[in-house]
């Protein structure tokens, strides 16, 4: 497998960093569509077109199928992951499971903020702040990554160091 010149905390480093981006990129996305949503008193389609509700129901089904895959591969992922490799490798494979999963998280606070764009439904601030919050629950800590890999005490120390 490929090795990296960088030490374990620098993995970790880079691995907060992109979840920084991500965080910023749905912080920002979704206060220009609040702010746009409440100056236009409405959405883009709120006089044009009127199949929301439809699209309310598919948008839920859709999300809900989404979130309960990405969980679903993320968990394979770090299960099938074979415990004897270096900590460097351990590392590459949960960070490239990590970004999958903030991926589908990030994809599903974007949709709801494009469906609010489109229709100026204020009541799908609800779910977008909760996905938000889930967003910031999983932020990456060197004690979660210790326990989803089950790292050794040397490995941890290593991670934090």
């Amino acid at each position: 497998m490929y090795q990296l010149n960088r030490t374990p905390r620098e993995s970790f480093k880079q691995l907060c960093i992109i979840y920084i981006f991500f965080l910023l990129g749905i912080l920002l996305f979704t206060g220009f569509v609040i702010f746009f949503v409440v100056i236009h008193d409405g959405g883009l389609f709120t006089t044009r077109f009127k199949g929301y509700e439809i699209v309310k129901w598919i948008f839920a089904v859709a999300v809900l199928a989404l979130l309960a895959a990405n969980v679903y591969s993320y968990r394979k992922r770090i299960e099938n992951l074979d415990r004897s490799l270096p900590l460097d490798n351990k590392l590459i494979i949960y960070r490239n499971s990590y970004i999958v999963k903030i991926i589908g998280i990030s994809f599903i606070c974007m949709s709801i903020a494009v469906i609010l764009l489109f229709y100026g439904q204020l009541n799908l601030i609800i779910p977008l702040v909760l996905f938000i919050l889930y967003f910031l629950l999983i932020r990456p800590h060197t004690a979660r990554i210790s326990d989803e890999l089950y790292l050794s005490p040397g490995e941890h120390e290593e991670l934090r160091q």
